[in-house]
C-alpha cells in the first residue's frame, strides 16, 4: 500500500488486529507508528465499538483513532464503555436507531455430549478430552 505516514492509535488496554492488503497486523495499546494513510480505513472498520453504529448513516465509534485526524478521536475509552460495549452483540445501537430490541433465538438441538462431542473436539482442534 502507498500513501502519506500516519499513526495509529489503539484507544483501548489490549492488542487489536487488522487485516490489510493480505498482511496480519497487530496494534498495541497506545501509538502504533509505520502505517500509511489506506490503513486506517481497514483497522477502523475491523474494529468497531459494538453496539454504536446508527442503522440508518453507518457512522460508528472505532477502537482506533489517527494521531493529528479531528474526524478520527484518538482519546482511549472509559473501562465502562468498554465494558458495556462487551455485552453488546452487534455493531447497531438499536435504541438510538428506533429499531426493535434483538432477541437471542435458543438452538433448536442440545449440544453435543459424550464421546462424539470429545472427539469432534479434539479433531477440531478445541481441545477435547480425546
Amino acid at each position: 500500500m502507498v500513501g502519506n505516514q500516519i499513526c495509529l492509535v489503539n484507544r483501548t488496554g489490549e492488542n487489536l488486529k487488522f487485516v490489510a492488503d493480505g498482511q496480519h497486523h497487530v496494534l498495541v495499546p497506545g501509538d502504533n507508528y509505520g502505517f500509511v494513510e489506506p490503513h486506517a480505513y481497514f483497522a477502523m472498520a475491523q474494529n468497531p465499538l459494538m453496539g454504536s453504529e446508527d442503522y440508518y448513516t453507518l457512522d460508528f465509534q472505532s477502537l482506533v483513532g489517527v494521531k493529528g485526524d479531528p474526524t478520527r478521536p484518538t482519546t482511549p475509552f472509559s473501562t465502562e464503555e468498554l465494558l458495556e460495549s462487551y455485552d453488546q452483540d452487534e455493531r447497531f445501537n438499536r435504541a438510538a436507531s428506533g429499531m426493535a430490541p434483538g432477541r437471542k433465538i435458543k438452538a433448536r438441538h442440545r449440544p453435543l455430549q459424550g464421546r462424539i462431542a470429545s472427539n469432534l473436539d479434539a479433531s477440531l482442534g478445541l481441545g477435547g478430552n480425546a
